[in-house]
């Protein structure tokens, strides 16, 4: 009936999805060097060296202009909410030792703006995966959808609500020291299971599901800034 061809239409959907991701790990794009005027074919998804996608290897050595604005390209990693944290952050250190504006006070004016404009890039590329909540927002919205709280199903769980709204009244009251240090530890068992969740999601491409659990993902993190401000402030 009607709802089966939904459900065939869904799977075609998701099958042609993941065509296009396979088509673009083996994406390449063309830029030509400002410098040397040698078109360049660069790999996106070459992590072999990703210094391809910063620098022409002409004679110069210089700084091209920005060839994506994919987080993830940028950061030479793979398209998914897993990732090698170490490495991530290994590639960010790296790629910022070598296009720092610092490193071009003596260079032209358009390696200045370039090097200026990419390591602001990196830098956001890298506090948006870095972290849980923002690396699947950031993943989301790669899918084309937007997060409200009207389709998120949030509105739809009082006891969870409740939950938060007391949460909120704790902190709100001056909470001991301990009864603070016991929320942040109860609040990320949360936070860590809504990883896990997020994680499945992402494998099924379940972007419904996913949505629902990053919504309550950001209470959560916003419970847990609130605690950690707090503690500070001890």
């Amino acid at each position: 009936g009607v709802m089966q061809l939904l459900r065939h239409i869904t799977s075609s959907l998701r099958c042609s999805l993941g065509q296009l991701r396979n088509v673009s790990r083996y994406s390449t794009t063309t830029v030509k060097c400002w410098k040397c005027a040698q078109e360049l074919c660069i790999p996106l998804h070459d992590n072999t060296d990703i210094l391809k996608l910063y620098f022409c290897g002409c004679q110069n050595n210089v700084v091209l202009p920005p060839v994506t604005h994919n987080y993830f390209t940028l950061l030479g990693c793979p398209e998914s909410y897993e990732l090698d944290h170490e490495t991530l952050a290994h590639t960010y250190r790296r790629l910022q030792s070598y296009l720092h504006p610092d490193k071009f006070a003596n260079k032209s004016e358009a390696e200045q703006g370039y090097s200026s404009e990419l390591s602001s890039l990196v830098n956001k590329a890298y506090s948006t995966l870095a972290k849980p909540y923002s690396r699947a927002l950031y993943l989301i919205e790669q899918e084309g959808l937007t997060i409200s709280e009207e389709d998120t199903g949030v509105g739809d769980d009082p006891a969870f609500l409740m939950e938060i709204m007391e949460l909120n009244e704790t902190l709100a009251s001056s909470p001991s020291t301990e009864t603070l240090l016991k929320m942040r530890a109860e609040n990320e068992s949360h936070l860590i299971e809504c990883e896990r969740e997020l994680v499945l999601h992402f494998k099924s491409e379940n972007y419904t599901s996913a949505k629902q659990t990053l919504a309550k993902m950001k209470y959560y993190q916003n419970i847990q800034d609130n605690v950690e401000d707090q503690l500070l402030m001890v």
